[in-house]
C-alpha cells in the first residue's frame, strides 16, 4: 500500500528522516476560492498581528442583503466540505 498521502481531504507530507510531518488542504482551498470566484483577491496574512483589537461595527451599519447571502454561503461551503 504504501505510506500515506491522503486522509479525510488532507494532504499528508512525511520526511522521515528530518522526523517532520506537514498537513495541508491546498486542492480543498484553492476548489473554495474557484466556487467563490476569488481568485483575483489578495491575499492577506494571519494570523492577525500583535495587540490587534477587533473594533464593533458602527451601530448603523446595515450589511446588504448580497453581503450577507455571500457570507453566509462560503461559511457554510466551508463547515459542510470540512465536516
Amino acid at each position: 500500500m504504501g505510506p500515506v498521502t491522503e486522509y479525510l481531504g488532507f494532504q499528508i507530507i512525511r520526511d522521515r528522516t528530518k522526523r517532520t510531518m506537514v498537513l495541508h488542504q491546498l486542492p480543498y482551498v484553492r476548489k473554495v476560492i474557484k466556487r467563490f470566484e476569488l481568485e483575483q483577491v489578495k491575499p492577506a496574512k494571519t494570523p492577525l498581528p500583535a495587540g490587534y483589537i477587533p473594533q464593533k461595527a458602527p451601530l448603523d451599519y446595515n450589511a446588504t442583503p448580497g453581503t450577507r447571502q455571500r457570507y453566509h454561503n462560503q461559511n457554510v461551503s466551508i463547515y459542510v466540505e470540512s465536516n
